[in-house]
């Protein structure tokens, strides 16, 4: 395992992202053992991102209903509800390492 350190949490916060979609739930993982709280919101956007690409296709999508889907979609949007009192990076960047709150 890598450090954990200042150092390993700034290169994810610039070049995490840059990761492919095969990556991202292992970064995920990691970032959890950091004190991010992302695993929850990697695994929804990941099966978004699947149906994204397969639609309803049984066998190949986590959803049964298009209703599923969309319920899936507000709550990754939840994450990243941005009121006019925090700056965005701010918010989010609380709300992921579990010290902000979700609002409706």
């Amino acid at each position: 395992k890598m450090p954990r350190d200042d150092k390993e949490r700034e290169w994810y916060m610039k070049a995490g992202f840059l990761a492919p979609t095969t990556g991202l739930k292992g970064i995920s993982q990691r970032l959890e053992e950091l004190g991010y709280k992302v695993l929850d919101l990697t695994s929804t956007a990941l099966a978004l991102h699947r149906y994204s690409y397969n639609g309803l296709y049984k066998g190949a999508s986590d959803y049964a209903t298009r209703e599923e889907a969309i319920r899936d979609i507000q709550h990754v949007a939840s994450y990243f509800w941005i009121s006019s009192t925090h700056p965005p990076h701010s918010y989010t960047l609380r709300r992921i390492r579990g010290t902000g709150s979700v609002r409706p």
